[in-house]
């Protein structure tokens, strides 16, 4: 492969990176959004999302379980760290997953978020 096309491959990558959430990587470290996590799992029981109950998954530490929950993190994580807004949050989360309770869970998780956010 050319130096021209790894500087292409690696200009089109880099955006992309910049998007995903600070702990995206790594969630070991983010002690803060780690225990935003515990507490919504705790407070809002049963998260539930779709026909996806989060809750049990937050507190089991069953990270990586499914693309659902994977979702669920991703997107979470950004309203957490500012990089998404609540209502763009909301749509997200509700056009991925289908179902009736969806709302009360997330009215809950955004009425937990820190001020700041």
């Amino acid at each position: 492969m050319s130096r021209q096309n790894i500087a292409i491959v690696f200009a089109l990558l880099l955006p992309g990176l910049w998007g995903c959430a600070p702990d995206a990587w790594n969630s070991r470290q983010a002690t803060g959004y780690n225990a935003f996590l515990n507490q919504i799992a705790k407070e809002c029981y049963p998260l539930q999302m779709g026909n996806d109950q989060m809750s049990e998954v937050i507190l089991r530490n069953e990270f990586g379980r499914s693309d659902n929950y994977s979702y669920f993190l991703d997107q979470t994580s950004r309203v957490y760290y500012g990089s998404l807004s609540r209502e763009a949050y909301r749509s997200s989360i509700n056009g991925f997953f289908l179902g009736g309770s969806t709302n009360v869970a997330i009215d809950c998780i955004l009425s937990k978020l820190p001020q700041n956010q």
